[in-house]
């Protein structure tokens, strides 16, 4: 099944996502080439610039598992995700 994932910055969080970025997106690449992640980007404010959080769609097998893998990604360990959705998904488009 897919998930939708929202990911909501802290407000000071710019200087730690930039930080650890290169660390985040090693990390996802592996998931990326499994066919598992299938679309990820950041979520931008009103003026098209300014990193408001994180969206991801994630094949797993259920949402314990989605769970698991935000709890361990760098942004959640190192406080750049202050908040987070999962949400079941299915592909219309």
């Amino acid at each position: 099944m897919q998930y939708l994932i929202l990911a909501y910055d802290a407000p000071d969080a710019l200087d730690r996502r930039m930080r650890v970025r290169p660390t985040h997106l090693e990390n996802l690449q592996p998931l990326v080439e499994a066919g598992r992640v299938a679309i990820g980007g950041v979520m931008l404010a009103e003026d098209g610039e300014t990193i408001r959080g994180s969206m991801l769609v994630v094949e797993a097998e259920g949402e314990d598992a989605v769970r698991a893998l935000v709890d361990d990604d760098v942004y959640t360990k190192e406080g750049v995700w202050e908040r987070v959705e999962i949400t079941p998904f299915r592909r219309s488009v």
